[in-house]
């Protein structure tokens, strides 16, 4: 069952986020951030939810690949997570799922991506956790269209680790963005085109992650 959040959450006017130019940046590379996507409130009611799963016991250790090639390896990745029901979320889980559903019809509306379902988990990574290089669609599979990260690291530093780093889809050597995982942030990009790691972390790392297909 999942943890129920129990702050008074402070909702961010729609206004103040410039979806519109998150389209103008997918178009023109593939990738975008959009800061304040969340407030610090809406963050720290997702934090709350993943510190009550994680004392239940329901965050469950992620692994790569799908149906007979899964394998859990923390040589490539060593993140616990949470999938999410979309009939079962909680206050906090429920804000950030419809504003990334508002992103969805931005995007469908200015890109023609025909984006439909959302799939997303909350994620955690302890100290030393990292992500290798990657894409963000299984072997032979191609049904994942937008890969979404929302960052919810409260007070993150220069020097804490989990940058989520960018590469160029011709050249997976070329780094192409760094970007830092402070609260609030979103980070999108095309999932068939760009390959992406997560830095090894100095603390507890947080982020609400999902794909749209």
């Amino acid at each position: 069952m999942n943890g129920i959040s129990t702050i008074d959450l402070d909702r961010i006017d729609l206004d103040q986020i410039n979806l519109d130019q998150v389209a103008a940046d997918l178009s023109s590379g593939s990738w975008a951030v959009c800061k304040n996507f969340l407030s610090l409130a809406e963050c720290e009611g997702l934090v709350t939810d993943i510190e009550n799963l994680r004392h239940a016991q329901h965050m469950h250790r992620a692994g790569v690949g799908s149906a007979d090639r899964y394998q859990q390896n923390t040589l490539v990745r060593s993140d616990a997570i949470f999938w999410l029901e979309e009939a079962a979320l909680t206050t906090a889980q429920h804000i950030a799922w419809d504003r990334l559903q508002t992103l969805r019809t931005t995007l469908n509306r200015h890109l023609y991506l025909g984006l439909r379902d959302l799939e997303a988990h909350l994620t955690h990574y302890a100290p030393n956790g990292h992500y290798s290089k990657h894409v963000d669609n299984f072997q032979g599979k191609s049904s994942r269209i937008l890969s979404c990260i929302v960052y919810l690291n409260l007070d993150w530093n220069p020097g804490d680790g989990g940058e989520l780093r960018l590469f160029a889809p011709d050249d997976e050597e070329k780094l192409i963005a760094e970007v830092a995982p402070r609260a609030g942030t979103l980070a999108c990009f095309l999932s068939r085109d760009i390959p992406h790691e997560v830095t090894t972390t100095a603390k507890d790392r947080f982020s609400l992650t999902g794909w749209f297909r």
